[in-house]
Formats: C-alpha cells, structure tokens, sequence
C-alpha cells in the first residue's frame, strides 16, 4: 500500500470515529430526554392520582361501607322475620292441635249418633252394609244381562 491509500484509509477511519462519537452524543441526548420525559410523567401522575383518585376512592369506600351496613340490617331483618314467622307457625300448629283435640271427641260421638240412628232406622243393619248389598245386586244384575248378550 502506498500512502494515498494510507491517507484514505485514515481520512475514513476519522469519519467513521467522528460519526461514532455523533451517535454516543445522540443516544445521550435522547436517554436524558427520555429521563426527563418519564420524571415530568410520573410526577404528572402522582398529581393526578392525589387531585382526583384519592378522593374518588374515599367516595368509594363509604358508599360501600353504608352498602355492607345495609345489607347487615336486612340480614338482621331477615332473620328477625324468620323467626317471627316460626313462632307464628308453631303458635298456629299448637292452635290446631288445640282445636282438634277439642273439637275431634264432640265429632266422634256426633259419628256414632249417627250411625246408631241409621242402624235403628234400617233394622239393624248399617247403611253401609246395605249399600253394599245394593252394590252386589247390581252387579249380578248387570252380569246376568251381559251373558244373557253373549
């Protein structure tokens, strides 16, 4: 190589260390641009939050705290209810039982009014028995016209 060829060779080499040294400039330059950028951002944010989430979450909170209290007076209430309508219930239950035992003998004894009169009004035989007697005729009756058909 002679020394032209030196001479260009050194003259790009110079470029190339020139343009290196521009391009660690410039990435230094958009790196603290960048900083910048991200510092003014977050301090933007911490602002925003502290003007307008903060108390929006408080608003939140006790709307939600007056929610929950709500819901545990209904369940109160509910409960309460629940046990009323027990007591009433029971109370309603022991009233019947009341009623039948009361009212269930006066009854049984109407039955067998009743049914002594009828006996004495038919002879001696119960109604039932009658009925079915009528009950057995009817069907020979009834079995006497169907093989008569046949």
């Amino acid at each position: 190589m002679n020394a032209e060829q030196f001479n260009t060779l050194n003259l790009w080499m110079a470029i190339l260390a020139i343009a290196a040294v521009v391009q660690l400039l410039a990435m230094a330059a958009i790196a603290i641009l960048g900083y910048r950028l991200y510092a003014k951002a977050s301090s933007t944010l911490g602002d925003l939050e502290r003007r307008h989430i903060d108390p929006l979450t408080q608003s939140v909170n006790k709307v939600l705290d007056n929610v929950n209290a709500e819901v545990a007076r209904v369940r109160h209430l509910g409960d309460k209810v629940e046990r009323t309508a027990e007591a009433v219930t029971g109370g309603i239950s022991s009233a019947a039982s009341s009623v039948r035992d009361a009212v269930l003998p006066g009854y049984a004894v109407t039955r067998g009014v009743f049914a002594a009169v009828s006996a004495f009004r038919n002879g001696g035989k119960h109604a039932r028995q009658q009925q079915l007697a009528r009950r057995e005729s009817d069907f020979d009756n009834n079995q006497a016209i169907n093989e008569r058909r046949q």
